[in-house]
């Protein structure tokens, strides 16, 4: 008896398992089906994102391709405009350097002229500064002269002017001498009258 008890609670042990391993199988099971779901969208976005990006890279792939025609065209535009104006710039060059090489003869005969005339002022103009130093060395030596006839006449008229002071000091005292004498002898007069 003991050991059908043993068996029955082996039996309901292992069906308590059994029990548990189905719900935890259904339980996994609708995780599993959601998780095969959400990798199904998943895989369906990243085809489309990747569908995407090749359109995006074909458009873009002939965007630039066309693009990069135009910009060929441009440069050998440029290329043609930049070839027209070096030539133009030569030519220039060139007509700039015959028009120059005439100017610069002329400049060289005027500088050439101008030199020329510049050494005949310099020697004009010495001879011109002789010719004054001679003329003002008569004409200080005549000055020199005069002057020295001046301070002559000067000094002359210097002791002449001193003698004639002496003389007329000499007759004013004189005649203050005799005016003296004069009212003395009238003073004397006048006193013998009186007594």
């Amino acid at each position: 008896m003991g050991g059908k008890r043993a068996e029955k609670d082996l039996d309901q042990e292992a069906f308590e398992i059994d029990r548990r391993v189905q719900e935890e199988a259904a339980r996994w099971s609708g995780e599993i089906q959601q998780l095969r779901g959400t990798a199904a969208a998943l895989r369906e976005e990243l085809e489309t994102a990747a569908h995407n990006k090749e359109s995006a890279v074909q458009a873009a792939r002939a965007e630039g391709t066309g693009e990069i025609a135009q910009l060929k065209d441009a440069v050998a535009a440029l290329r043609d405009e930049l070839e027209s104006l070096q030539a133009e710039k030569e030519a220039a060059v060139q007509r700039a350097v015959s028009d120059s090489a005439g100017e610069i003869q002329q400049l060289k005969e005027t500088v050439a002229s101008l030199r020329e005339a510049l050494e005949q002022a310099a020697a004009d103009k010495d001879a011109e500064v002789q010719r004054v130093r001679s003329e003002s060395a008569g004409e200080i030596e005549t000055l020199k002269e005069a002057v020295a006839a001046l301070r002559g006449q000067m000094e002359e008229l210097a002791a002449g002017r001193d003698a004639a002071v002496q003389r007329a000091v000499a007759d004013r005292e004189g005649e203050i001498k005799q005016l003296r004498e004069t009212a003395a002898a009238l003073r004397e007069a006048l006193e013998g009258k009186g007594g």
